[in-house]
């Protein structure tokens, strides 16, 4: 009998406990009010009714109105702060639940932004590899760029190199009694002009310093005599005038080596390996040929740049020593020139 009971009480407890959100609600709390408000409007009815008749000329009666007062605050009461329990926990319930969907939608925003970071982080990483890329395409196209003048300029400086003509005299006679003359030219062409352009260039050079007359005495100085700012001014000179009268020959031609060492200056931080394009360059050039070049940059004011340049890279350390005018002259130079 006692287990009966027990599995009966047990039975009934899960009822209660499965029915508990619906005992607890707003509905049912409004429920107990209104009871409550019925219980004490139907209390005064009967006790004024069944007392007095609701005669206002009655005494009242303390000790009924005191146990009136008890049943209104016992039981009414009782029903009133039951109701006021059940908002209170409907309240606090509702309270919870948007606690936790509170908690709930903080909890995707954080998913959102973790994903948002995510997206920003795989936006940057890509923002790099294009812009790792686009770097990479701007050297090529750059490079590529580079390359085209570069050679361009070769082509251009070997087609004027083609060009250039030198007319030796390899035979005269003269008819003697008459004015028959009979005159034989070799034309030499391409690098070879340059060896006869050196050959002339030594020629006008040793004109000069078979003697040296001073300003101011007029007394003949032969070379022992000068002194090393003389010669310096001396090869100066004559290289200023050998060039300026060869202009209409080898101007064109001086003017392009020019272009392609400033060509080679302006672009030296940008294209990686810029020593090796200066090394291509500068074996362009035969022996003879690179001793015009050296004269060439130490006489016009203009391309000090350029010169300065040839000697901070070495443009010089192939030179052959023997073919100038003067090995002195290496001083017209710095040092880092022939390294």
């Amino acid at each position: 009998m006692q287990i009966k009971t027990r599995v009966k009480w047990l039975i009934f407890r899960r009822y209660i406990m499965a029915k508990k959100l619906k005992l607890f609600s707003e509905r049912v709390s409004k429920i107990f009010i209104l009871l409550g408000l019925g219980l004490l409007i139907g209390i005064v009815i009967l006790y004024w009714f069944n007392d007095h008749n609701f005669d206002s000329n009655y005494q009242i009666n303390d000790n009924k109105l005191s146990s009136f007062g008890d049943i209104i605050g016992g039981l009414i009461g009782s029903i009133w702060a039951l109701a006021g329990y059940i908002l209170y926990y409907v309240a606090l319930k509702d309270q919870r639940k948007d606690i936790e969907i509170n908690q709930n939608a903080l909890v995707v925003q954080v998913d959102t932004f973790k994903q948002q970071i995510e997206e920003y982080k795989l936006q940057r990483d890509e923002l790099v590899l294009t812009r790792k890329v686009l770097n990479e395409q701007s050297s090529t196209l750059l490079k590529q760029q580079f390359e085209s003048t570069f050679f361009n300029s070769l082509n251009l400086l070997n087609d004027l190199i083609e060009k250039l003509k030198f007319e030796i005299v390899t035979n005269r006679a003269v008819n003697r009694g008459s004015f028959d003359t009979n005159i034989h030219y070799d034309l030499l062409s391409g690098k070879d002009t340059f060896i006869k352009y050196l050959e002339k260039f030594k020629s006008e050079y040793m004109k000069k310093i078979k003697y040296k007359i001073d300003d101011t005495d007029g007394v003949k100085k032969g070379i022992l005599d000068m002194t090393s700012i003389q010669l310096r001014e001396l090869i100066i000179n004559t290289s200023h005038i050998f060039f300026e009268h060869h202009q209409k020959l080898l101007g064109q031609y001086f003017r392009t080596v020019n272009n392609i060492l400033k060509f080679l200056d302006k672009n030296k931080k940008s294209i990686k390996d810029s020593e090796f394009y200066m090394e291509l360059f500068r074996d362009q050039f035969s022996s003879e040929e690179l001793i015009l070049v050296f004269y060439y940059f130490i006489v016009f004011e203009d391309k000090q740049q350029t010169k300065k340049f040839i000697e901070e890279n070495g443009f010089f350390k192939n030179l052959n020593e023997d073919l100038l005018l003067n090995k002195n002259h290496k001083s017209l130079y710095k040092n880092i020139a022939y390294m």
